[in-house]
């Protein structure tokens, strides 16, 4: 975040607004009854939401010096594994956890890819040394 001008007591450059609205009523951050221009970091925390509850989270952007601002979004509460929609051609993180399976693939070769040659080779020897007495 670059300084605002010298002297200036409520400028927040690149001031990104947070609002979460549900079932048409629309939270604010900190604790405030509008969007917060005074702080960079921002949380709305809404309490007794109940299950199946369509929240919408939104980010707006004002007094921007560049064309673009990034940022980070953090969700957390008890959704109730419901996975993400936004994204109709992939899976959620429930439905396409796969690393137990690559884990466990990649510990039985590491296993099996030394035995195997380990049983290639002493092969090997025993067949040489039979060959040689016999």
């Amino acid at each position: 975040e670059p300084g605002s001008q010298p002297g200036c007591t409520r400028c927040v450059l690149n001031d990104l607004d947070l609002t979460v609205t549900i079932d048409g009523k629309t939270y604010y951050p900190n604790g405030r009854d509008g969007p917060d221009d005074v702080n960079n970091a921002e949380r709305v925390v809404v309490k007794g939401v109940p299950d199946g509850t369509e929240a919408v989270i939104t980010v707006e952007a004002s007094n921007l010096i560049q064309r673009y601002q990034q940022y980070s979004l953090v969700a957390t509460g008890c959704f109730g594994g419901v996975a993400n929609t936004n994204f109709e051609d992939q899976c959620s993180a429930f439905d396409c956890d796969t690393s137990y399976s690559k884990r466990r693939n990649t510990i039985i070769m590491a296993i099996c890819i030394p035995a195997g040659v380990l049983l290639l080779c002493g092969g090997w020897f025993c067949y040489r040394r039979r060959k040689e007495s016999g």
